[in-house]
């Protein structure tokens, strides 16, 4: 009986936490140790392709910390950013967020609604980005300017370790903070057919 508790306990658990529409429901049959550890990678797997990409955001966010938001991509790691550009390696990548404070004088990323899919030793992971920055006009003034927009992410396991193979930040819209975004609407979705 307690096999047939602790299967169907498993089985709620694991569809809550990998948010898996195809878990079966409890049954009376026992589920394997294997296919519990399976599933528990899987939330483990999620919960690191989390950690990783909140930790994108706080370098961001505390100063555009360039070796550490470089050190999270693969060697031939691809970071693009629409009118920000492409970026292909680390060292261009680093160079990139070097320069970052010399046009965003402050930057608050809140991501949120993950969708993650981890499929052994690679994942993609799709996220809302709502950012509210201080961005240097060009004319050389400083501007409150709130964005929105989609990440699209692909993901590799390295030496035990979730890296980025690949980050692209789709931006919906970025206006000046007091201004109507209306118009100014770019969503991916419109763009390439995006989920």
């Amino acid at each position: 009986m307690k096999k047939v508790l602790l299967s169907g306990l498993a089985l709620a658990v694991l569809a809550v936490t990998t948010g898996h529409e195809a878990v079966p429901q409890a049954t009376t049959e026992p589920i394997g140790l294997d296919d519990v550890l399976e599933r528990l990678q899987v939330i483990e797997d999620r919960q690191a392709i989390l950690d990783l990409q909140f930790r994108y955001s706080s370098y961001n966010d505390n100063g555009f910390k360039a070796d550490r938001i470089a050190d999270m991509f693969v060697e031939e790691g691809v970071w693009t950013g629409g009118v920000f550009g492409t970026y292909v390696g680390v060292e261009a990548i680093k160079g990139f967020f070097q320069s970052a404070p010399s046009f965003a004088k402050y930057s608050v990323h809140y991501t949120t609604n993950p969708m993650i899919e981890v499929k052994g030793d690679v994942a993609s992971a799709k996220y809302r980005l709502l950012l509210v920055a201080s961005v240097v006009n060009p004319d050389g003034v400083t501007e409150p300017i709130i964005y929105t927009a989609d990440y699209d992410n692909a993901l590799a396991r390295v030496d035990g370790q979730w890296k980025f193979t690949k980050i692209d930040v789709h931006f919906d819209f970025g206006v000046i903070i007091g201004e109507s975004w209306v118009g100014a609407e770019n969503p991916r979705w419109q763009t390439n057919g995006a989920e």
